[in-house]
């Protein structure tokens, strides 16, 4: 608790033979001054931040293991940003996804970020039924949405908020993520809000 850090690096580690395994502790009201990550090979579990100061992204690599991982607290810190990482070893690589996608299949809740409120939020390629979010503040996109008549009809304009978050998808080469709306002083705030709503009348967008 309250503590100044040079920089939160956790791990990384080389699964399976050599984890980095944090269980069961928190992190609350400290500042982190430079990189903010948890890197591939890492198993958390019941892990807390809560309140984290930072001028980064708290950025979470998505071969690792989550198991009821909470990030919440004030917007004091840039974001949070949930992706896969880029390896230079493929044979790691493949080792990584596989290890967490098998330890993180009976995980029922790996990441509640829903009483988060730091300004940029982007979850992608962990399952949506294993997220917690807050629907005022944060929306679920489907990469499967791209190929439907229903999203073709909408002819969204593609500097649009959604056709954006949407590439995102493609540039990951992953099914969903959830990614926070814009504030309501974006200039694209009403923009954005009136193609949700065409959304939810065309039945893409749902839990919202």
């Amino acid at each position: 608790m309250n503590l100044q850090l040079e920089r939160l690096l956790i791990g990384p580690g080389c699964p399976p033979e050599s984890i980095v395994r944090l269980a069961k502790c928190f992190f609350s009201d400290c500042s982190v001054a430079g990189e903010f990550r948890v890197a591939p090979g890492v198993e958390l579990e019941s892990v807390v931040f809560d309140s984290i100061a930072s001028p980064d992204l708290m950025t979470i690599n998505t071969q690792s293991v989550l198991k009821n991982v909470i990030v919440r607290g004030a917007s004091r810190s840039r974001g949070l940003w949930v992706k896969p990482a880029n390896f230079q070893d493929a044979e790691r690589e493949c080792l990584c996804q596989d290890w967490s996608a098998a330890a993180s299949e009976g995980v029922e809740c790996m990441l509640d970020f829903s009483e988060f409120y730091g300004a940029e939020v982007e979850v992608v390629g962990l399952p949506l039924a294993k997220l917690r979010w807050n629907h005022e503040h944060h929306v679920p996109i489907l990469l499967e949405w791209k190929a439907t008549e229903r999203w073709k009809q909408i002819d969204l304009p593609v500097t649009s908020y959604w056709w954006m978050r949407m590439k995102r998808l493609q540039t990951f080469n992953v099914t969903a993520g959830v990614f926070s709306l814009p504030s309501s002083k974006n200039k694209k705030y009403a923009q954005t809000k009136e193609e949700m709503a065409r959304l939810i009348d065309a039945g893409l967008l749902h839990g919202v």
